[in-house]
Protein backbone atom coordinates (compact mmCIF):
# COMPACT_ATOMS: atom_id res chain seq x y z
CA UNK A 1 0.00 0.00 0.00
CA UNK A 2 1.43 3.35 -1.01
CA UNK A 3 0.79 6.78 0.45
CA UNK A 4 -1.48 7.57 -2.49
CA UNK A 5 -3.89 4.78 -1.49
CA UNK A 6 -4.56 6.30 1.94
CA UNK A 7 -7.71 8.38 2.27
CA UNK A 8 -7.90 9.42 5.93
CA UNK A 9 -5.52 11.09 8.37
CA UNK A 10 -4.63 7.83 10.12
CA UNK A 11 -3.29 6.26 6.97
CA UNK A 12 -6.15 3.74 6.72
CA UNK A 13 -8.01 2.99 3.58
CA UNK A 14 -11.79 3.31 3.61
CA UNK A 15 -12.06 -0.47 3.68
CA UNK A 16 -10.39 -0.80 7.07
CA UNK A 17 -12.58 -0.25 10.13
CA UNK A 18 -12.08 3.05 11.92
CA UNK A 19 -10.54 2.72 15.35
CA UNK A 20 -12.49 4.97 17.76
CA UNK A 21 -11.77 5.41 21.45
CA UNK A 22 -9.75 7.44 23.93
CA UNK A 23 -7.50 9.77 21.94
CA UNK A 24 -9.08 8.67 18.63
CA UNK A 25 -12.32 10.56 18.05
CA UNK A 26 -14.45 9.74 15.04
CA UNK A 27 -13.25 11.39 11.85
CA UNK A 28 -16.38 13.48 11.36
CA UNK A 29 -15.92 15.16 14.79
CA UNK A 30 -12.21 15.97 14.44
CA UNK A 31 -10.99 19.50 13.77
CA UNK A 32 -10.67 20.12 10.09
CA UNK A 33 -7.21 21.08 8.82
CA UNK A 34 -6.56 24.85 8.54
CA UNK A 35 -9.73 25.62 10.45
CA UNK A 36 -9.83 27.15 13.93
CA UNK A 37 -11.34 25.10 16.70
CA UNK A 38 -12.94 28.26 18.00
CA UNK A 39 -14.18 30.18 14.96
CA UNK A 40 -15.74 33.04 16.91
CA UNK A 41 -12.60 33.37 19.00
CA UNK A 42 -12.18 34.48 22.56
CA UNK A 43 -14.56 37.28 23.48
CA UNK A 44 -12.88 40.65 23.54
CA UNK A 45 -12.22 42.12 26.96
CA UNK A 46 -14.42 45.03 27.77
CA UNK A 47 -12.42 48.20 27.46
CA UNK A 48 -11.52 49.59 30.83
CA UNK A 49 -13.22 52.89 31.27
CA UNK A 50 -11.16 55.78 32.41
CA UNK A 51 -12.86 56.48 35.73
CA UNK A 52 -11.29 59.90 36.17
CA UNK A 53 -12.53 61.05 32.76
CA UNK A 54 -16.01 59.66 33.49
CA UNK A 55 -16.19 61.69 36.70
CA UNK A 56 -15.00 64.82 34.92
CA UNK A 57 -17.66 64.25 32.26
CA UNK A 58 -20.36 64.00 34.93
CA UNK A 59 -19.29 67.21 36.65
CA UNK A 60 -18.91 69.12 33.39
CA UNK A 61 -22.25 68.16 31.84
CA UNK A 62 -24.56 71.08 31.20
CA UNK A 63 -27.48 71.45 33.61
CA UNK A 64 -30.47 73.76 33.15
CA UNK A 65 -30.95 76.06 36.10
CA UNK A 66 -33.94 78.31 36.50
CA UNK A 67 -33.90 81.11 39.04
CA UNK A 68 -37.49 82.15 38.52
CA UNK A 69 -36.72 84.86 35.98
CA UNK A 70 -34.65 83.05 33.41
CA UNK A 71 -33.10 79.72 32.61
CA UNK A 72 -29.42 79.23 32.03
CA UNK A 73 -27.19 76.27 31.31
CA UNK A 74 -24.18 75.77 33.54
CA UNK A 75 -21.76 72.92 34.25
CA UNK A 76 -23.00 70.74 37.12
CA UNK A 77 -19.95 71.55 39.25
CA UNK A 78 -20.76 75.28 39.11
CA UNK A 79 -24.38 74.63 40.14
CA UNK A 80 -23.16 72.42 42.97
CA UNK A 81 -20.86 75.16 44.27
CA UNK A 82 -23.60 77.77 43.98
CA UNK A 83 -25.92 75.61 46.08
CA UNK A 84 -23.16 75.03 48.61
CA UNK A 85 -22.49 78.75 48.92
CA UNK A 86 -26.21 79.53 49.29
CA UNK A 87 -26.47 76.95 52.05
CA UNK A 88 -23.41 78.44 53.76
CA UNK A 89 -24.88 81.94 53.56
CA UNK A 90 -28.11 80.67 55.13
CA UNK A 91 -26.14 79.57 58.18
CA UNK A 92 -25.04 75.98 57.65
CA UNK A 93 -21.73 75.59 59.46
CA UNK A 94 -20.73 72.48 57.52
CA UNK A 95 -21.48 74.15 54.21
CA UNK A 96 -19.56 77.26 55.31
CA UNK A 97 -16.50 75.20 56.24
CA UNK A 98 -16.64 73.30 52.96
CA UNK A 99 -17.15 76.47 50.94
CA UNK A 100 -14.17 78.09 52.68
CA UNK A 101 -12.06 74.99 51.96
CA UNK A 102 -13.00 75.06 48.27
CA UNK A 103 -12.37 78.81 48.10
CA UNK A 104 -8.87 78.26 49.49
CA UNK A 105 -8.19 75.33 47.12
CA UNK A 106 -9.30 77.35 44.09
CA UNK A 107 -7.43 80.46 45.31
CA UNK A 108 -10.60 82.53 45.20
CA UNK A 109 -9.19 84.97 47.75
CA UNK A 110 -6.16 85.60 45.53
CA UNK A 111 -8.28 87.00 42.71
CA UNK A 112 -7.74 90.73 42.59
CA UNK A 113 -10.48 92.96 41.32
CA UNK A 114 -9.35 96.11 39.66
CA UNK A 115 -11.59 98.99 40.50
CA UNK A 116 -11.56 102.05 38.34
CA UNK A 117 -12.99 105.24 39.69
CA UNK A 118 -13.99 108.29 37.73
CA UNK A 119 -12.38 110.96 39.89
CA UNK A 120 -13.83 113.77 37.78
CA UNK A 121 -17.19 113.31 39.49
CA UNK A 122 -15.73 113.85 42.95
CA UNK A 123 -15.78 117.24 44.60
CA UNK A 124 -12.51 118.86 45.60
CA UNK A 125 -13.22 118.03 49.26
CA UNK A 126 -13.78 114.33 48.41
CA UNK A 127 -10.55 114.29 46.38
CA UNK A 128 -8.67 115.71 49.35
CA UNK A 129 -10.05 112.96 51.62
CA UNK A 130 -9.11 110.31 49.07
CA UNK A 131 -5.54 111.66 48.78
CA UNK A 132 -5.13 111.51 52.57
CA UNK A 133 -6.66 108.03 52.78
CA UNK A 134 -4.41 106.58 50.05
CA UNK A 135 -1.27 106.10 52.17
CA UNK A 136 -3.33 104.78 55.08
CA UNK A 137 -4.98 102.18 52.82
CA UNK A 138 -1.62 101.17 51.36
CA UNK A 139 -0.22 100.67 54.86
CA UNK A 140 -3.26 98.64 55.92
CA UNK A 141 -2.89 96.49 52.80
CA UNK A 142 0.65 95.46 53.74
CA UNK A 143 -0.31 94.44 57.29
CA UNK A 144 -1.45 90.84 57.39
CA UNK A 145 -4.30 90.00 59.78
CA UNK A 146 -3.44 87.61 62.60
Amino acid sequence: MTADDRDDDNGRTPLQPQRVGYGNPPLHTRFKPNTSGNPSGRPARSKLRNVRQSIVDVYMQEVSVGDGRSKRKLPAIVVLHEQLLRSALKGSEKAAALAAKFAAEFHVNDVKDEVSLDLTRLTSKERDILRKAGPILQKAKTIKPT
